[in-house]
């Protein structure tokens, strides 16, 4: 781990592009992804040794240059790595010069290759990453180095999601001055160049971004939910997304979900409300079963309407005139806080907020095709996924989004 840390610090230093890997199968999940200019491969690695990596790499067809780091030095080792398609050589401990030296020997002699698959695409860009050119919406345009590194490690991402730190490790070497501040100056313009949105949103310190126009919702440096804003809006996969979607933000109800035959209700409030349209559909297909339930509703989804048999009453402890809307604030038996959003040109003329007064109390309706239904761990029963954790470390992003 230390040669490698040394290794990558020197070759950044060197404005070289680097991707490190730590164990033999890593290594062979980034040689088979990305294309490189040269591998340095260690024999003693751990999971899959050097001459493995360089024996399954080759029998693969692939011909990137490979130098071989070893602590031996035995003439028969060096032959048995060179009969299995290593390049070159090189024995600890080594000169950091001499490894550079060989790197770029190796780089001339492949350069004729290199300059043969110099372009790189992606969705409908166009990558020269040796000049520093980028094709997109039928123009060419011209990238700084930085813009370049930044671009790469998102395409090489391959539609997951970077997170920042990784582009301010990967994008700058060690002695130059980076901060998140920094390298969204860079993604700014390179955003205006490629005419693209990176969608992100920060929790807890944590910054995460991808190519193309997707919301990324972390917590404690864990994804909870990647898609577009309109996917995460309607499809929370938990309490937390619901939560911090949405101002003001959602709802939630004690509540019970009721299933009788073919059919579906909540409980809650005293209220026995049907289900109805899609939810309804989906509850049948995934044959969920009678259970106590979080109900979310949006504040405005709620209608202000006549007490009846499908109402929920709010007691009114706050109004507040919010532009063209009133913010209501509430109690009810199954909440002790509520938000109900009411545009005032429902409303008849006159004092609006008089006809909210605190104190009061007032019925409200909602439509329950668009109630969202968590059960007790906090996930969405139509949307959410049991067996797969909501907490994804953010040292293993997977999460693949859909492609732009």
């Amino acid at each position: 781990i230390q040669l490698n840390k040394a290794l990558t610090t020197l070759l950044k230093r060197n404005t070289y592009l680097v991707d490190s890997a730590f164990d033999g199968e890593e290594a062979l999940s980034y040689i088979k992804q990305f294309e490189y200019d040269v591998i340095i491969l260690d024999i003693m690695i751990p999971l899959i040794n050097g001459l493995d990596v360089l024996k399954r790499t080759r029998e693969e067809g692939n011909k990137t240059p490979i130098i071989m780091l070893t602590a031996k030095s035995t003439i028969e080792d060096k032959i048995i790595g060179l009969d299995l398609g290593a390049d070159d050589y090189l024995s600890k401990p080594f000169n950091s010069e001499e490894l550079l030296a060989r790197i770029r020997a190796l780089g001339r002699r492949n350069k004729n290759e290199y300059q043969d698959k110099k372009e790189i695409k992606y969705g409908d860009l166009t990558i020269d990453e040796i000049n520093l050119l980028l094709a997109c919406n039928n123009k060419s345009i011209e990238l700084s180095n930085k813009e370049m590194k930044i671009l790469l490690l998102l395409v090489h991402g391959n539609g997951s999601v970077v997170l920042i730190d990784q582009i301010s490790r990967d994008a700058w070497d060690s002695e130059s001055y980076s901060t998140n501040e920094n390298v969204w100056v860079f993604i700014s313009y390179l955003r205006k160049k490629i005419d693209s949105t990176f969608v992100y949103v920060t929790h807890d310190q944590t910054e995460a971004m991808t190519l193309g126009d997707r919301i990324v919702i972390m917590k404690d440096g864990f994804i909870q939910q990647v898609g577009t804003p309109q996917q995460v809006f309607d499809e929370p996969k938990n309490l937390f997304v619901a939560s911090f979607i949405g101002a003001p933000q959602m709802n939630f109800f004690d509540a019970d979900l009721i299933k009788e035959g073919a059919n579906y209700f909540v409980e809650v409030c005293g209220k026995k409300i049907p289900i109805t349209g899609n939810k309804l559909d989906l509850l049948k297909q995934k044959g969920v079963e009678s259970q106590k339930i979080k109900l979310g509703i949006r504040p405005e989804h709620f209608v202000v309407g006549k007490k009846g048999d499908t109402s929920i009453e709010v007691n009114v402890t706050v109004n507040e005139m919010m532009g063209s809307e009133i913010h209501v604030h509430g109690t009810t038996e199954a909440n002790p806080q509520v938000i109900v959003r009411v545009p005032t040109v429902s409303l008849d003329e006159g004092s609006y907020l008089d006809q909210f007064k605190v104190g009061s109390e007032i019925s409200v309706v909602f439509d329950s095709k668009v109630v969202h239904l968590f059960n007790e761990n906090g996930i969405n029963i139509l949307f959410g996924d049991e067996e797969t954790p909501v907490e994804e470390k953010k040292e293993v992003l997977e999460e693949t989004i859909v492609e732009k």
